[in-house]
């Protein structure tokens, strides 16, 4: 399990597709948002509290591990090969494939 801080408006990349934000924390309470293409809907939305799971297809899943004020602490499970990044990461590295 890689686990991983983020703020509201964080987000984390899995694989080629699945996106994990965190859009607030409202005290103990977490939502998310999960852009996940290969389901449908392929945008949802979610809340949940620390040490609740949310699974996801392909043998993802994302738990809260802890919150802290505005910071949540994401343990991330992926299978074998899968990629897990910080969006932000991905922007950064995206113009540099295409040059």
């Amino acid at each position: 399990m890689l686990v991983v801080t983020r703020l509201p408006v964080g987000s984390i990349v899995i694989g080629d597709a699945v996106e994990v934000k965190v859009l607030e924390v409202l005290g103990d309470l977490v939502r998310f948002q999960i852009v996940n293409p290969g389901v449908v809907p392929a945008r949802c939305e979610k809340f949940r509290l620390a040490d609740e799971l949310i699974s996801l297809n392909g043998g993802i899943s994302v738990k809260t591990v802890r919150v802290e004020g505005s910071k949540v602490r994401l343990g991330i499970t992926v299978p074998q090969g899968v990629v897990v990044c910080r969006k932000e990461i991905v922007w950064k590295s995206k113009p540099l494939e295409h040059q």
